[in-house]
């Protein structure tokens, strides 16, 4: 499951694709994470450095991760995992741009390769987008969405 969850973080984090990979959408192209974070938004935040770029964070989180029971033998069953995707910027529609972003290199699996030949993602969807919110401590907007995984995880005995 850790591979999953690894594949999944950088596929979001090493889209580098000039001006529309989520790396430029976040401002942030020379200094790894590339503001694109695991679980918690760390606790010292800069959306304006010095340099007047405005920048914005992701935040990936896995939610669950469960067998799918309903078909199959115990070999052959799905795993299905949720992540929360949380986007956070300045300008609602950079959140928006990073989300749609997100979404088409995750649902078509670009730039995502199967965690090892045991762990196998088979397919990606967008479950839910939550509505635009803005926090007052930062100053920014943010929004949620809910992708749904469907893998098949041999290694589990």
């Amino acid at each position: 499951m850790e591979e999953a969850q690894k594949a999944i973080y950088q596929a979001i984090r090493d889209d580098s694709a000039a001006s529309i990979g989520v790396r430029a959408l976040l401002g942030n192209t020379t200094t790894t994470p590339y503001n694109v974070y695991y679980a918690f938004l760390p606790v010292a935040l800069e959306f304006s450095p010095a340099s007047g770029t405005k920048q914005g964070f992701v935040v990936v989180l896995l939610i669950s991760s469960v067998a799918d029971l309903s078909a199959g033998k115990a070999d052959t069953r799905l795993m299905q995992d949720v992540y929360q995707v949380s986007v956070y910027a300045r300008d609602l529609s950079k959140v928006r741009e990073v989300h749609s972003r997100i979404r088409w290199r995750l649902e078509g699996k670009r730039g995502l390769t199967d965690p090892t030949t045991d762990d196998v993602i088979h397919k990606i969807a967008l479950e839910s987008i939550g509505p635009d919110r803005y926090d007052d401590a930062y100053e920014c907007r943010w929004q949620t969405a809910i992708y749904r995984v469907w893998r098949r995880d041999d290694d589990l005995r």
